[in-house]
């Protein structure tokens, strides 16, 4: 099959995933927080923090495993590919005994060391119970994904995804509405929906790749070696995200309270989900730029990479934009159960999460060039000190200033503004041995984009009242159309606008697959 194509349909397949999950969260969130309680809703969300701090670890055999099974894969060396697959696979289950230790001790002592309301104790750590368990299944299962990436074939993993996501769906409505509610609900949700997510991985893989099975005689400790020398900076890179954003839950809880968590918590909701969606449009091309890496000229990958983020920004800026310009609106009609002054706390918190990835959604690309040529080194170095100057940051302005939860969300974001400005276009030029400057015009375009699409959503906004889902539906489709329109033109050169084109008429008229 022509990888483009492809491409085509990984994206759609991807962004119809997340289209299903914001589906669903869209009518789960309401629904959680009003049954549970405001107080208590924030702790699902810090049960999810702590499973980034257990990924500092795992990521550092599996952050790069997917890269060398592919390389390898691509270039007719199964064998190879397969001593990979074993070892990665056995490591993690090594990783998960040995992890599981520290888990039981945090849902034991968790309302020790956080401010736990004592009504809700229990509920809360039969929560992070299962949510720990769900990690420990995602972790065994992870790389039985490497058959849809090796073979490019991503709609598949969306697939799954979207079964697991309605399935987790299904469990927790029908247990709010035929039982007494609880938050330890969503952990049963979660866990069955990995279970099924594994279950349908495996099947996958046998059918694309049958010969790229687990042997466990074919663990061989120089395979994961390997992959740690590079991947513990990926660690390193993760623990960086954890001082970026990780922790602003638990600080929230420890300085604040765990009403302020909650709050915060529900605010991040939103950008949380479209930074996943500005990551799952961008994972598209991560298969093609690999094997493009392995097999072709450093010019195919570097014309690549452009392509993706252009498409990229193209596909994302409009949802980014219009929860800047709409949110406020959004969350008054999606939250009934707040009050005016939350809904207010609320917007101000998203708007500061979403302000990195105005520059962000262009730029994702690039990080898998860090990837796919293994200099992540100096990144997860730059990263680590500026997440280290965050916190340190953030702590003072708690300390000395009335600044809050505003604190907690707003130095995260204007460092990751500066990073991803000054530092990310250069470095993954660097990588190719390019000029320094040769992403800058793409992220250029896409600043002038966000501005014109700011001005325009908010002279469209003073049109109309909104006070309803109909015209908030009405002023969302009416902005989508006119930010999508002027993107396509801002973004593309006149050869990027024929291949977009082709992208997007080959999908709808059905011609997606070549013999």
């Amino acid at each position: 099959m022509n990888h483009r194509k492809q491409i085509t349909i990984n994206i759609f397949a991807q962004v119809l995933s997340f289209a299903v999950s914001l589906a669903i969260n869209f009518f789960l969130v309401p629904l959680t927080v009003g049954k549970i309680g405001k107080e208590v809703y924030g702790f699902f969300g810090l049960a999810n923090n702590f499973l980034e701090y257990a990924a500092v670890i795992t990521v550092a055999v599996n952050g790069m495993a997917n890269r060398f099974i592919t390389v390898a894969y691509s270039k007719g060396d199964a064998a190879e590919a397969k001593r990979y697959f074993s070892s990665v696979t056995a490591a993690n289950v090594f990783l998960t005994v040995v992890l599981s230790v520290p888990a039981c001790l945090a849902v034991v002592f968790l309302d020790k060391f956080t401010s736990v309301p004592a009504s809700h104790a229990l509920d809360i750590k039969a929560l992070w119970a299962l949510v720990f368990l769900m990690f420990f299944v995602n972790l065994i299962f992870s790389r039985y994904d490497s058959a849809t990436f090796a073979k490019n074939r991503l709609e598949i993993s969306s697939l799954i995804n979207v079964l697991s996501i309605l399935v987790k769906a299904v469990i927790i409505v029908a247990a709010y509405f035929f039982f007494k509610p609880y938050l330890f609900y969503v952990g049963v949700a979660a866990l069955a929906s990995a279970l099924l997510s594994a279950v349908l991985k495996v099947i996958a893989k046998k059918k694309l790749a049958p010969d790229l099975s687990f042997d466990a005689k074919l663990f061989d400790f120089s395979a994961v070696k390997t992959l740690l020398s590079v991947g513990i900076w990926n660690s390193a890179s993760q623990l960086s995200q954890i001082l970026f954003t990780g922790l602003d839950l638990l600080l929230a809880n420890l300085f604040i309270s765990a009403y302020g968590m909650s709050l915060l918590s529900v605010a991040k909701t939103l950008p949380l989900m479209i930074i996943s969606f500005v990551g799952v449009v961008a994972s598209a091309f991560y298969p093609a730029m690999t094997i493009s890496y392995s097999t072709q000229p450093k010019e195919e990958l570097l014309k690549e990479t452009r392509f993706a983020m252009s498409l990229c920004g193209l596909i994302c800026s409009v949802p980014v934009m219009g929860i800047i310009v709409f949110g406020k609106s959004f969350f008054a009609l999606w939250l009934p159960s707040m009050t005016a002054g939350e809904i207010s706390v609320i917007q101000i918190l998203s708007v500061l999460t979403l302000l990195p990835q105005t520059l962000s959604i262009y730029i994702f690309p690039l990080y898998q060039i860090n990837t796919v040529t293994c200099k992540v080194k100096v990144p997860a170095l730059v990263d680590c000190a500026i997440g280290a100057l965050n916190i340190g940051a953030v702590f003072l302005l708690l300390k000395h200033t009335s600044l809050g939860l505003y604190a907690i969300a707003g130095v995260s974001s204007l460092l990751l503004l500066l990073r991803i400005a000054l530092f990310v276009p250069m470095y993954a030029s660097s990588n190719l041995a390019v000029s320094k400057l040769s992403f800058y015009p793409v992220l250029l375009k896409g600043v002038l984009l966000n501005l014109v699409m700011f001005f325009a959503f908010y002279g469209i906004k003073s049109l109309f009242e909104i006070n309803s889902w109909a015209i908030l539906i009405l002023c969302a489709a009416i902005c989508a159309a006119l930010g999508y329109a002027f993107g396509f033109i801002v973004l593309f050169s006149r050869e990027e606008k024929q291949k977009a084109y082709r992208f997007f008429a080959d999908k709808i008229s059905g011609k997606n697959r070549e013999g």
